[in-house]
Formats: C-alpha cells, sequence, structure tokens
C-alpha cells in the first residue's frame, strides 16, 4: 500500500522536483513523521536538526527520507498533482473562501508549471468563478453561474480526486 501522502510531504516532494529548495520547516515535517510513527536513521537525524541548517545536510537527508519513504522516484509532474491532491483533500469539506483560495494555489501551480493537462479543468472552474465575482457572466465554465459555481467546485475537486486516486493506485502497482 502506496504511503499516506499529507500537504506538508507533497510540498516537501513538489519544492524538491520543481526547485531544489528546501522547505523551511522541514525539520517540523520530519518531527510530524516520527510521531505518526514513520522511523529511520535519516528521519531521525533531519528531525534532531538545529538552526543554522546546513542546506546540503538537510537536502541529503530529506532525499534518504523520501527514499525511506518509498517516494524517492516522485518526478515533477507528478509532485505537482501530489501537492494538488493534498490541497483538495484538505478543503473537501470546507467553506467557499477556503476552496477558493484551494483554487487559487492549484491554479498558480497550473500556470507555472506549463499548463498541465490534468489541472486545465480546475484552472478554468478557478476562472469562472473570479469572473462571476466580478459580474453576472462568465465564459470559462459551460453552465457556470453565481447560482452553482460553489457546488460544480466541488464536484470537479471530488472528480480529481476520484480520477487521481484510480490513476496513482493502478502506476504504484505496476
Amino acid at each position: 500500500m502506496p504511503p499516506v501522502i499529507t500537504r506538508q510531504t507533497a510540498r516537501i516532494l513538489a519544492e524538491r522536483a520543481l526547485h531544489g529548495s528546501i522547505d523551511p520547516d522541514i525539520v517540523k515535517w520530519a518531527t510530524e513523521l516520527l510521531v505518526e510513527g514513520s522511523d529511520s536513521l535519516s528521519l531521525r537525524k533531519l528531525a534532531g536538526l538545529t538552526e543554522p541548517l546546513n542546506p546540503f545536510e538537510v537536502s541529503e537527508l530529506r532525499d534518504r527520507v523520501l527514499l525511506d519513504l518509498g517516494l524517492a522516484d516522485v518526478g515533477r509532474d507528478q509532485a505537482v498533482l501530489l501537492l494538488v491532491r493534498a490541497i483538495l483533500v484538505d478543503v473537501q469539506d470546507a467553506d467557499s473562501h477556503s476552496m477558493e483560495r484551494a483554487y487559487s494555489d492549484i491554479d498558480h501551480l497550473y500556470v507555472r508549471n506549463g499548463h498541465m493537462f490534468e489541472l486545465a479543468d480546475l484552472s478554468r472552474v478557478h476562472w469562472a468563478k473570479l469572473e462571476l465575482d466580478d459580474g453576472p457572466h462568465q465564459w470559462s465554465w459551460n453552465g457556470a453561474g453565481r447560482h452553482n459555481i460553489d457546488r460544480i467546485m466541488h464536484e470537479e475537486a471530488s472528480e480529481f480526486l476520484r480520477e487521481f486516486d484510480n490513476t496513482y493506485h493502478e502506476c504504484r502497482q505496476q
């Protein structure tokens, strides 16, 4: 069974895959993994680091921890999709304002990563919501109006999660 990927783990993966940067909360992330029951020598070392952090040491330990978790082979696109999945899971039952912020974050990922096909519908729904916030009409999502845009946002989030989980499960079994 694949490991449960929290929003923080997905963010660590995405930052590593997209630009190799180190998350400022990486020590806290490692500590939380230990508390949740994960354990390895690299994880314990990472959780025990103190300021000032050596970026080379942190990067090496992060990569070892991801290897220990079975996540070392996650590429750029998959890391972005894992992050989007984590964002949507976090807001699945949230209010419309939280959902709007999530869609905004996803739209930024969509644009920054070459307009990934898998994120296109989420971006279009986001733009429909923005257009409806500014006026009575929108041109981004067929059939969306002020009366149903929140429902459409929840439906599209659920659809993305359903498709992603099916695809991810199939890929991990191969």
